[in-house]
């Protein structure tokens, strides 16, 4: 045992040189990660100026327990409501897959300003065009990946009146573990409330700043994937170093395998922001996910 702990100091020190020699790296992931990780994350971050990516809430103050008191509710990618949402019958429910597409969007936004008629929309929309008309309706989409220009469309439709809130909750039985609601929360806090991302260590105001874009563009040299993620950049010659649960892919230059959630007692959030105070009970032979990021801070601030 004392002989895997050597190897993961070792693998800290070498990861921590790698990330300083870089130029522009980025750090994206943080699913599965623990608000208490996740912090230490950010803490990183602003060690090497490095980019750092989240995915925003779309409404930050829906909670569960406010959404039966939208008109109508409208899912997108499953029929079944969160078991966290409790609806009177009175209420529609419609699902509405479209609206996950970024194509169908601007036929929408033309309808509700009246340029178009219900005539002119795309059959897949109009069973909800008129919950838009003469109502808030909530939208709840369960789905874990998302087009980023979505967010963006949903704006007008709040000034409007004519949307009451939107969350991504993910149909999976997982999804509480997942805690893509805390990376977010956590980016605001560091980030003063004015961003959810940082770019080279200071706030980013670009709510669609994610890490394929980076890697599109050319604007980073090494990412640190911490955890999973839905994101697939094309690395195209971009170094990847991962440390998570899983063993180190083949694509990644470096990596360590470590057990994410593993203290005694972490937090996460719910998709709607809700804070719930977890407890872990499985052994790992790994090292904690926390431990590695505090050693790889240590490491990184002490050069």
């Amino acid at each position: 045992m004392a002989g895997e702990w050597d190897q993961t100091i070792l693998a800290v020190s070498r990861i921590a040189d790698t990330l300083r020699q870089s130029q522009a790296p980025a750090i994206y992931g943080l699913w599965g990660l623990s608000l208490e990780e996740q912090r230490v994350a950010f803490r990183l971050a602003e060690a090497l100026g490095a980019y750092i990516s989240v995915t925003p809430r779309l409404s930050p103050t829906l909670t569960a327990g406010a959404v039966p008191q939208a008109s109508s509710i409208i899912l997108v990618g499953d029929s079944s409501l969160p078991a966290e949402i409790v609806l009177s019958q009175d209420i529609p429910v419609v699902r509405c897959d479209a609206l996950g597409e970024i194509n169908t969007w601007p036929y929408l936004h033309a309808f509700l300003r009246g340029r178009i008629t219900e005539n002119d929309m795309p059959s897949q929309l109009k069973s909800v065009t008129n919950l838009f008309s003469t109502g808030e309706p909530a939208l709840i989409f369960r789905q874990s990946v998302m087009d980023p220009e979505i967010f963006e469309n949903l704006i007008p439709l709040y000034s409007k009146g004519a949307l009451f809130g939107a969350i991504q909750w993910e149909n999976e039985e997982d999804a509480l573990g997942r805690n893509a609601a805390g990376a977010y929360e956590i980016a605001l806090e560091e980030a003063g409330g004015a961003a959810s991302s940082w770019s080279c260590g200071r706030p980013k105001t670009d709510r669609n700043f994610d890490v394929p874009s980076l890697c599109n563009a050319r604007a980073t040299d090494l990412l640190l994937r911490l955890g999973e993620s839905p994101q697939t950049p094309c690395l195209d010659g971009i170094s990847l170093i991962h440390i998570g649960p899983f063993a180190c892919p083949p694509e990644a230059c470096d990596g360590i395998q470590s057990t994410t959630q593993d203290e005694a007692e972490y937090t996460v959030l719910r998709p709607d922001g809700i804070a719930l105070a977890q407890h872990s009970e499985a052994e790992s032979p790994h090292p904690s996910t926390l431990y590695v990021l505090q050693r790889l801070l240590s490491e990184v601030k002490a050069c």
